[in-house]
């Protein structure tokens, strides 16, 4: 970031009125008792079989979406949103 509205790459200035910095990020499972059976978006659509309930964590867009999906399909779908403030 050069400044507000000016990053650069290499040799390269962009220049815009709002700049977006993606960096990516990866599913991340806490280890507990039971966790075993936990599963993320990356093993969602390899499912031997459609699952008659999930549970959802997370209020993001790839939630959202993967309670669609489910949902859609006829799971019964239940999203938990934890809020840390």
């Amino acid at each position: 970031m050069v400044d507000a509205h000016t990053v650069r790459v290499g040799n390269t200035s962009y220049t815009a009125d709002k700049i977006l910095v993606a960096t990516g990020a990866r599913p991340w499972l806490p280890k507990f008792e039971g966790s075993e059976h936990l599963i993320t978006s990356n093993e969602a659509f390899h499912l031997p079989e459609l699952p008659k309930r999930v549970v959802v964590v997370g209020g993001g867009y790839i939630a959202c979406e993967f309670a669609s999906i489910f949902h859609g399909c006829g799971s019964d779908v239940t999203m938990v949103c934890i809020i840390l403030a």
